[in-house]
């Protein structure tokens, strides 16, 4: 548990958030797409943390509003086109995801799943955001 999560893994799930952002940008977004994108910024978070390291958190706060945005234009049918702003601070998001991803021990990775896990369950019931 102390190695970092196999590289096939590593490439899978950058691979993932990578997509997700380029149908946002391309203005693509769908409830699934947003949905990732959701994980991957919370997950990037909780990796962060978990790793000792302290958070951008204007960065995440920009990444998240953007996606709270697109979600909503989303569930109303809206048409959606990403801020400058929030593009970059997901382009951040996502670097700093791919780092993270690359060197955090597996037990790291498992303990921000865990809470990424009950962050879902908490939202599903109407609790806000975990960032400050």
């Amino acid at each position: 548990m102390l190695l970092p999560l196999p590289a096939a893994t590593v490439r899978a799930l950058s691979l993932e958030s990578h997509t997700a952002l380029a149908a946002v940008i391309a203005g693509h977004a769908t409830a699934p797409v947003v949905n990732r994108l959701f994980k991957t910024l919370y997950l990037t978070w909780f990796l962060q943390q978990g790793m000792g390291e302290l958070p951008e958190t204007e960065a995440f706060r920009s990444a998240e509003a953007a996606l709270m945005l697109c979600s909503r234009c989303v569930r109303e049918g809206r048409e959606w086109r990403l801020a400058e702003a929030g593009r970059v601070a997901l382009c951040r998001i996502l670097a700093l995801n791919d780092h993270l991803l690359a060197c955090a021990p597996a037990h790291c990775h498992a303990e921000a799943m865990r809470r990424l896990r009950k962050l879902a369950t908490l939202r599903a019931l109407g609790a806000p955001s975990d960032l400050p």
